[in-house]
């Protein structure tokens, strides 16, 4: 019968292997899961991959620790994009479904919980039930919405936005105080991150999106990027910063005189918290930026993640969608292009 990808927590293996497995087994079920004797980081990746490609069913055991685990968000992303229709959240213990995807509530969930001999075959009769349906669900071609405004810590700058001629949507950002930095008991902080207030004395306008491939091949003639067959959307990648302001001159001065340059660090951090005070301006890295865990060693198309509550895109990762570069010549950072009002002063 049919594979069926099993995702789940580390920390309920036991439960999958004791409970989940046997029963798909016993019901003619192939389930697919992570092996505890895969260690080597690389190929945990490859297995997994090959696994989720293999599978035409996807369940994901849904728990606290399903929801916190960077993997099991991979995972459901990955079968959010290729096995629409074909999902099947099973929860395990009460937890909030939306910090793991907005999708999944819309999904018909099945509750295993007590693992006795009635709940393993009322389990079982209803994924005899969904996997035999004529018709998922879901169909395998509907979109999930690319921003969803969950967090509205701050209000969106009254500022005008505007889209330049050469295509690039620019968002104003108001002046302001933030914290910059993190603190100590962030996890995966740097020893240069401490905290301090910054305030931005005059407001400026970022691009909404990395610059693209695309922008960059029209105004340079040339495309350096590494990850070319991910597409003219995908962001530029591979430039120096004496590239960057080369790009940024010949975006050439808007009539009003205001003229492009590439953001500091500063306005760059300020852009990016958009007025919020976590780790992340969303629940999780994975809904606003490709990195290690989710990327699959490849850029990405801009605007595949949802925005932060000024609308910028693809605010938050690193491996994956190309690298930052600021005034302050602090790498990795990505290509974003700054306008620049008349005398700003950025103190």
């Amino acid at each position: 019968m049919s594979g069926i990808f099993v995702s789940h927590s580390s920390k309920n293996r036991d439960f999958v292997v004791g409970a989940i497995l046997p029963m798909l087994k016993a019901e003619g079920w192939n389930p697919w899961y992570s092996d505890e004797r895969i260690t080597a980081a690389d190929q945990w990746r490859r297995e997994i991959k090959d696994g989720l490609e293999r599978c035409p069913w996807f369940l994901v055991v849904l728990s606290p620790e399903a929801v916190a685990s960077e993997w099991v968000e991979v995972e459901v992303d990955w079968a959010m994009e290729h096995r629409r229709g074909r999902i099947i959240p099973l929860i395990y213990w009460e937890c909030r479904v939306d910090d793991l995807h907005l999708f999944l509530r819309k999904l018909q969930h099945i509750r295993f919980t007590e693992n006795t001999a009635a709940d393993r075959a009322r389990v079982a009769a209803e994924l005899r039930r969904v996997m035999g349906a004529s018709s998922p669900a879901a169909p395998a071609t509907s979109k999930v919405p690319k921003t969803i405004p969950l967090i509205q810590e701050v209000s969106s700058p009254a500022e005008s936005n505007f889209t330049n001629r050469h295509g690039l949507e620019m968002i104003w950002c108001p002046p302001g105080k933030f914290l910059m930095g993190s603190p100590e008991s962030e996890p995966g902080r740097s020893s240069d991150e401490t905290q301090h207030e910054v305030t931005l004395t005059r407001g400026f306008w970022i691009s909404r999106f990395p610059v693209t491939q695309e922008q960059w091949k029209k105004l340079m003639r040339t495309n350096p990027s590494h990850f070319t067959k991910s597409g003219r959307k995908a962001p530029v990648e591979a430039v120096s910063w004496d590239d960057a302001m080369a790009f940024c001159a010949r975006l050439g001065p808007e009539p009003d005189g205001r003229g492009y340059t590439l953001p500091t660090e500063a306005q760059w951090e300020y852009a990016c918290r958009a007025g919020t005070k976590g780790r992340y301006a969303h629940t999780s890295l994975g809904k606003m930026g490709w990195y290690l865990l989710n990327s699959w060693f490849k850029s990405h198309p801009v605007g595949e993640k949802q925005g932060n509550p000024w609308g910028f895109m693809t605010c938050m990762g690193m491996s994956g969608n190309g690298a930052w570069i600021g005034m302050d010549r602090i790498a990795p950072r990505r290509s974003r292009i700054l306008r620049v009002p008349r005398r700003p002063r950025i103190g």
